[in-house]
Parts: C-alpha cells; structure tokens; sequence
C-alpha cells in the first residue's frame, strides 16, 4: 500500500507586451510505502521532497503561422532520503501552425 500527499503552488506573469511569461513556484511531496517481501516482512517507509523552481519563457512571432519560443529556468530539489539537487533548463521551439519542433 502506498500513500501519496502532493501539493503545487505556481505563480505566472506575463510581461514586456505578452511576449514573455515568468512562471515562479514550489512542490512538496509525502509518500508512504509499505513493503512486504515473501519473509512476511512489513517494511514502511517514508519520504519528502520539497522543490522551488524559476522559468522564464518568451515567444517571438515569425511568420502569420510561425514563432520561436525560448526558455529558460532553474529547480531546486531537496529529498529527505539522498540530498539535494539543482537543475539547470534551457530549451528553443519553433512553432509551425499546430506543430512544435522543440530541442532541450
């Protein structure tokens, strides 16, 4: 048996006339699992993970039906069990009517 809480704050703001959105917010993370192995063993365990991360994101139009997006952010990750953890994203899209080409 498993047993997850989860909760996800994310603040967004669009700036410099809509071109840009900045998307600021936080996770926390609560898990029980229970673990029983063919010794009838009951094992319970627990862990948390707790993470704020920053992205922002701007689209420039290039065409009637094209744009180029790119963005950028960083997350931080803290895990009760291993440490923490920052992670670096950079990401460009082109955008061509309802398809999206995009490299990470």
């Amino acid at each position: 048996m498993s047993i997850l809480q989860f909760i996800r704050i994310v603040w967004a703001y669009k700036y410099l006339a809509l071109i840009s959105t900045i998307t600021v917010g936080g996770e926390y993370e609560e898990a029980v699992v229970d673990h029983v192995s063919d010794f009838s063993f009951i094992d319970a365990r627990e862990r948390s993970n707790r993470s704020l991360f920053i992205e922002d994101r701007a689209s420039f139009a290039t065409g009637a039906l094209s744009s180029i997006e790119l963005t950028a952010g960083i997350r931080y990750d803290r895990f009760d069990t291993f440490g923490s953890e920052t992670t670096p994203r950079i990401a460009a899209a082109w955008i061509l009517g309802g398809h999206k080409i995009r490299g990470a």
